[in-house]
């Protein structure tokens, strides 16, 4: 691109870069907050932006009873509703419910579901700043969160947001036979 001497740094960016310019995350994760917002989901973009910007607050329960009261918030929260197949959807669902608890709560909401409340709490401040960085840029929280409810469109805002980088294809490692004319690396089966 040949650069004029009358054009200005922002007459080269999009309408969304300038967005992404403004926000303070990385593009990845400014692109999802945006497009949640576009698609009025601010708040459930920002709860998963919070989420993918800290260290995972979820690490594998410790006991018994906390995977059955992860897997009791899943069904009470997201059943029927479109999301109870989305980690990302239940991840909103606990950024919620974590901020609804009082704040002496939290810590015990925490530990109830085996989450960690340092990396919980750092989340909610990665979440909080970005939304202060989406009004910021000028969107109202009325019609930045008019479908909040609606875990399609959640769904929709983080595919858009994070493609192509959606699925994480693992492939197994390849396996080789001897022949004749040494080895020969084996098709893999698609269960595999």
């Amino acid at each position: 691109v040949a650069w004029a001497e009358n054009t200005s740094p922002d007459d080269l960016l999009t309408a969304l870069g300038r967005h992404l310019a403004a926000l303070p995350c990385d593009v990845r994760i400014g692109r999802l907050v945006v497009l949640g917002a576009f698609l009025g989901c601010a708040s459930a973009a920002c709860s998963v932006a919070g989420w993918l910007s800290v260290r995972s607050p979820m690490p594998k329960a410790w006991n018994a009873g906390q995977e059955a009261q992860r897997d009791a918030l899943r069904r009470k929260v997201l059943r029927g509703q479109g999301g109870s197949k989305s980690d990302h959807c239940f991840w909103v669902a606990i950024m919620d419910e974590f901020l609804s608890a009082g704040f002496k709560a939290r810590r015990a909401f925490c530990s109830d579901l085996g989450l960690s409340f340092e990396r919980m709490t750092e989340a909610e401040s990665t979440r909080a700043q970005l939304l202060r960085g989406l009004q910021s840029l000028g969107f109202q929280k009325a019609e930045a969160d008019a479908n909040a409810g609606d875990w399609r469109v959640v769904r929709a805002a983080v595919v858009a947001g994070l493609y192509p980088q959606v699925a994480n294809v693992e492939r197994p490692p390849p396996k080789y036979a001897e022949s004749i004319a040494g080895s020969v690396q084996v098709q893999s089966e698609a269960r595999e």
